[in-house]
């Protein structure tokens, strides 16, 4: 890929690229003291020092998630080596190799594992808050490949961060350049947040709306009914059973192939032609179980096909649907969702396994779980609450989408010197 600084009045060619002629670069090792954090051990898990510490998943890209924050066991002297302190930055080893952010005492005091690189800056002519700018667009750069020779990197190793090229623009337009990329990270954390707390909200209306634990009157009537019905799986749905289907039709109208357990929600292309008496075809509105012929518990695993008209189905799915109007499909897809049919199914599912480990769910036992019936004017009034909630996060998550992507370009030119701010 070319530079697009290459060959500008200006601008020079370095092991970063083509950059300003008045920006220098250095290896990260002369400019930061580069030190990975302490192993974990089951030693250390049962220390009689448990003090908290940072693992490779609680650092993302510019923050850090500490939703979940383990302990392990530390000695004075492990303690005063691995403290973080304010204006650390964070780096990922392997995983997403060179993921960091800049630590700001959130918690205090705090540790970090052998997986993380804490950087601290051994002067003041580079800014850490930059130089995570930096890290961020050079391993999804041809950076990467010029230092590597590679496309991508599965662990960042110190002996490879100490050499590790950071370009260094005048200390006052570091400045500038962090102050411009924080204004995004701001409205990026804050509609990370909005998008948090609107799937909060859905799960709680979908706790007291699903279980019966708040209740929706008749729109006409305004009046309850007493209790909702409980019945079997297979007098509320009819199971579809679809063997008989020509490639044509695959051809012409199947679009796509309802993922695995580890794929839920994601489609895949299928060739049409090919083993067709392995699939069942799903059409709009019905819905797929997987009955868990893999060692991996189906953890509730339903999909309502609803983004398709059609869609070819493998048959380790339980393929089925709403006999009529009376029964409302997007209700039955959050009524799933929320676990609904999985915690009934859990004594089915125990008493289902193989002597190899895999699972093995009768269909005939899948339709005997008993599930709850609502009023069908009931099960539409909490379908179109949860769908508006659903479009709600939608939205959020498109503005989301757009603003990580203003920010790479903000980078790009940035961090490049393509685009070079006033100071």
């Amino acid at each position: 890929m070319k530079d697009r600084n290459e060959n500008r009045p200006g601008y020079k060619k370095t092991k970063s690229g083509w950059i300003p002629e008045d920006w220098g670069y250095q290896p990260a090792g002369k400019l930061f003291q580069i030190q990975l954090g302490k192993m974990l051990s089951q030693r250390s898990r049962n220390g009689i020092n448990p003090k908290p510490y940072l693992a490779n998943h609680n650092v993302r890209w510019g923050y850090f998630d500490l939703d979940e924050i383990r302990e392990m066991d530390f000695s004075e002297k492990e303690i005063e080596k691995f403290v973080l302190k304010k204006g650390d930055l964070l780096v990922c080893e392997g995983g997403e190799a060179g993921r960091c952010a800049v630590w700001e005492e959130q918690i205090k005091p705090c540790l970090y594992q052998k997986a993380l690189h804490r950087l601290r800056s051994k002067d003041e002519q580079i800014s850490t808050s930059f130089a995570m700018y930096y890290l961020h667009r050079a391993v999804t750069s041809p950076i990467i490949v010029r230092f590597t020779g590679r496309t991508s990197i599965s662990h960042l190793t110190r002996e490879q961060f100490i050499n590790f090229p950071i370009v260094l623009p005048p200390s006052r337009e570091q400045n500038k350049i962090v102050k411009i990329l924080y204004t995004w990270d701001r409205a990026i954390e804050g509609t990370r947040k909005l998008i948090d707390a609107k799937k909060r909200l859905k799960k709680a209306l979908m706790q007291q709306l699903l279980t019966g634990k708040s209740r929706l009157p008749n729109n006409k009537t305004g009046n309850f009914i007493p209790t909702w019905q409980k019945a079997e799986l297979r007098e509320v749905f009819q199971r579809v059973q679809r063997a008989s289907f020509s490639a044509i039709d695959a051809v012409l109208s199947i679009t796509a192939t309802i993922g695995f357990v580890h794929q839920r929600d994601k489609f895949s292309k299928v060739i049409a032609g090919k083993n067709l008496d392995r699939y069942t075809l799903l059409k709009k509105g019905e819905f797929a179980y997987n009955k868990g012929n893999s060692k991996a518990y189906p953890q509730g695993c339903v999909h309502l096909l609803e983004d398709y008209e059609k869609a070819l189905v493998p048959n380790v799915y339980i393929c089925f649907q709403p006999p009529n109007a009376e029964i409302d499909s997007r209700f039955y897809k959050y009524y799933f969702e929320n676990g609904m049919l999985n915690h009934q199914l859990h004594r089915v599912i125990n008493t289902g396994v193989r002597n190899d480990g895999l699972l093995n769910l009768n269909p005939h036992d899948f339709f005997k779980v008993k599930i709850h019936v609502p009023p069908a004017h009931e099960q539409r009034q909490i379908s179109a609450i949860l769908t508006e909630v659903d479009k709600e996060i939608t939205i959020l998550k498109k503005k989301l989408a757009a603003l990580e992507k203003q920010k790479r370009g903000l980078m790009q030119k940035l961090l490049t010197g393509e685009v070079r701010v006033k100071v």
